[in-house]
């Protein structure tokens, strides 16, 4: 994403649902034990973290789902 791209309710929120449903494919891949490389993967839900922690600065609701993402995230 470029530096002067403004975030808009709906971006962050976008970027919340993206990144939730990429843990959710990361975890279905280390329960079922699959030989998958989920580097690329956890390298958007990244972005996507990104996303909410520049939209925390103007929006108060994307710092709290940049919270649920990162505990999502950690408890992989």
């Amino acid at each position: 994403m470029q530096k002067n791209t403004e975030i808009t309710p709906l971006l962050y929120f976008i970027a919340f649902q993206a990144g939730t449903i990429l843990l959710i494919s990361i975890w279905g891949v280390k329960k079922s034990k699959l030989n998958v490389d989920v580097l690329s993967q956890a390298a958007d839900v990244q972005r996507c973290i990104k996303v909410l922690s520049r939209a925390e600065k103007k929006w108060y609701p994307a710092g709290k789902l940049w919270y649920i993402t990162i505990v999502f995230a950690y408890r992989l």
